[in-house]
């Protein structure tokens, strides 16, 4: 499956990984963090994207030792041929997962903010749409369509700016006065914000310039941890630590608090705006489960097996009954993220005891 529509440049990778960080994870993360930091949870982020940049270090390093090998290759010259199989079903399984509840909670917001009246398993079918179509297309496409999304961002700052006389400087006051331990404590909540670089591991054949993947990546990691920063910071100011506990996506519900001459709701522009990126993040974990199958197995019929894919996603997606069993099983799964994340670490540290398939040069 290593063909044309699947390579990209490490300048492309940078998006990809914003992107997938970003788009959802992002939601609903403000509110966790001030629940256990309060008005410090933007030092809980900064912490948590040092840690996620060191780790991430340690990915490409791996990865760089095997040159155009993906996880699944590795994983299987570290552990053997059963080991490393059972491992990678893991990862495969892992990204199908993640791509499944992506999906529901977009479906989920899309139909609390937008669309109220529409049947959710419609909605779950809808919004699919696109991500079939640029899966079939490759990687390449998803990554050039989501280049748009650095607007999407720009955007955000600039409405920050906009409303920036309602933000009080007093409610992030004092720094650090809510003591190490909270502190420390909301950085495992705020690390689940750094998933999405894990996904590298599986997409690095692909790219044409490594020589060039690692300080792209990195340049990505702190994109995001930036503007997490950013957000959290003029959330808190904005809204104080007590009334953003309250608020389920104050990342949405700011947007009511700005009226426009010409825009009569620009909550409802402010969140069709962040469609597309909550749709992009799910889609890169959609195309990483798809992807992987494909490699492990070895699928011919793809067209037939990315429309059965599609199906078989969408309709995982509608298990849970509701939004608060999704968020229960997304707070399952992150962890298992972070444990992908050790574990790729952990191979490294392997590799130099077996040194099998080892690139030496």
């Amino acid at each position: 499956m290593l063909d044309n529509k699947h390579k990209i440049t490490s300048a492309q990778l940078f998006v990809f990984i914003i992107v997938v960080q970003i788009g959802i994870g992002f939601i609903t993360l403000p509110s966790a963090i001030v629940q256990i930091a309060a008005h410090d949870g933007w030092i809980s982020i900064l912490l948590a994207g040092i840690i996620s940049t060191l780790v991430l270090v340690v990915i490409m390093l791996l990865l760089k030792r095997y040159k155009d090998k993906s996880i699944f290759q590795i994983t299987v010259l570290l552990y053997g041929k059963y080991l490393g199989g059972v491992i990678n079903l893991s990862i495969v399984s892992y990204t199908f997962i993640a791509a499944s509840l992506g999906v529901r909670i977009f479906t989920e917001v899309m139909k609390t903010s937008a669309l109220k009246m529409t049947p959710p398993t419609l909605l779950t079918f809808f919004i699919m749409l696109p991500a079939i179509y640029l899966a079939w297309y490759g990687l390449k496409a998803i990554c050039r369509f989501e280049n748009i999304l650095l607007f999407v961002f720009a955007v955000v700052i600039v409405f920050f700016l906009l409303i920036y006389k309602d933000f009080r400087l007093t409610f992030l006051m004092p720094v650090g006065g809510t003591g190490i331990g909270p502190i420390s404590m909301a950085i495992i909540p705020s690390f689940f914000g750094f998933l999405g670089i894990e996904l590298i591991a599986i997409i690095y054949p692909n790219i044409y310039d490594k020589e060039n993947a690692m300080m792209y990546a990195i340049a990505a990691n702190l994109f995001s941890m930036t503007f997490f920063v950013i957000v959290l910071i003029f959330l808190t100011g904005f809204y104080g630590e007590t009334m953003l506990r309250r608020l389920e996506y104050p990342f949405f519900n700011i947007a009511r608090s700005y009226s426009a001459p010409v825009i009569e709701r620009v909550d409802l522009f402010f969140v069709a705006l962040w469609f597309p990126a909550m749709g992009s993040s799910f889609l890169n974990y959609f195309f990483s489960s798809y992807y992987s199958i494909n490699t492990l197995f070895n699928i011919n019929k793809r067209e037939v097996f990315l429309l059965i894919f599609y199906i078989i996603v969408a309709l995982v997606s509608r298990i849970p009954k509701n939004l608060v069993q999704t968020n229960e099983l997304l707070e399952m799964l992150n962890p298992v993220g972070i444990g992908l994340m050790g574990f790729l670490c952990l191979s490294y540290l392997f590799s130099f005891i077996n040194k099998r398939g080892v690139d030496i040069k």
